[in-house]
């Protein structure tokens, strides 16, 4: 589904890019729809603390690792990422990266327990 539906909103914007490129060219919402729905279905950075653990698995166990780490997503972020969909009108986030949409720092904590 992605991919089809990459290729129809280039498509569109190719067909309707002006002569002289003053201003990025907006697709119509039809072809911006489906990038909306898909990313509001996957996106999951919302606010709170969140806890990762990093478990590598190797062939030779005694050079197993396991880190654990926090970091928390705060609402200025969460709105911070949303605001990525503004772009996908002109295709920004689908098939190229605009620097208007850099997203959020994010620091990260090393933790020896969940406590």
């Amino acid at each position: 589904m992605y991919n089809a539906a990459k290729f129809r909103l280039q498509s569109e914007l190719n067909r309707l890019k002006p002569i002289t490129f003053t201003q990025p060219t907006e697709a119509p919402k039809e072809f911006v729809v489906p990038f909306e729905e898909m990313f509001d279905k996957k996106f999951v950075w919302f606010p709170g603390d969140y806890f990762l653990e990093l478990n590598i698995k190797t062939d030779v166990p005694k050079v197993d690792l396991v880190k654990k780490y926090r970091f928390t997503i705060f609402e200025s972020f969460t709105e911070n990422l949303k605001n990525h969909k503004k772009g996908f009108a002109i295709g920004a986030g689908v098939f190229w990266e605009s620097p208007d949409y850099a997203g959020s720092w994010v620091e990260i904590e090393e933790r020896n327990s969940w406590n």
